[in-house]
């Protein structure tokens, strides 16, 4: 599914560049441009980054 439809990235690319690395909602715009359009999408943006570093914290707490 697409989540910037602005610059046309998908979920499953957001999530590769937030496990890649990217912590902040401009991370995630400067790797790929989600987020550096309209904005509509950056309370999405962010909600998938503190998603991934929850998903972090509890692999690493298992």
């Amino acid at each position: 599914m697409f989540v910037c439809l602005c610059k046309a990235v998908s979920d499953v690319q957001l999530v590769e560049i937030i496990r890649s690395g990217a912590s902040t909602v401009k991370q995630v715009a400067d790797s790929c441009g989600a987020g550096s359009g309209c904005g509509a999408c950056t309370r999405e943006i962010q909600d998938m980054i503190e998603d991934e570093a929850g998903l972090s914290s509890d692999v690493d707490a298992g």
